[in-house]
């Protein structure tokens, strides 16, 4: 999936009212990310509790550009939180299955435990 599509597939999640307090949003992998979509998408969440937004690894030419994107615009959102998942597959190429992208099951869990930590830590922030 594209930012764009999860952009508006968000669109109408939001719009149907079918979110919670707390929304993990994971852009993916596959491409870059328009810097209109990420601000749209944030801007979506502005009422949501805290959002858990989860940066980029994997080994292609748009990663450093999201990951940046991500840094800089992230932060500007006072709900708004990042995981750094591309530090995690460095320190633990583990994480990752053979193709490089995917979490294999020891990624899964680190993955988890990383979004789990960043949900506690926002909900707290109250």
């Amino acid at each position: 999936m594209q930012a764009y599509e999860l952009r508006d597939r968000l669109e109408a999640v939001v719009r149907d009212d079918e979110l919670r307090r707390a929304v993990v949003l994971h852009t993916g992998s596959n491409g870059i990310i328009d810097p209109d979509d990420l601000r749209d998408m944030l801007e979506m969440l502005e009422d949501r509790r805290v959002v858990v937004v989860v940066n980029v690894s994997v080994p292609r030419t748009w990663e450093a550009p999201n990951d940046r994107l991500l840094e800089e615009t992230v932060p500007q959102y006072d709900n708004a939180v990042l995981v750094d998942w591309k530090s995690e597959t460095t320190r633990h190429r583990a994480s990752l299955g053979p193709d490089g992208v995917h979490p294999g099951a020891t990624g899964a869990a680190a993955y988890s435990l990383l979004v789990k930590e960043a949900l506690v830590d926002g909900l707290r922030r109250e």
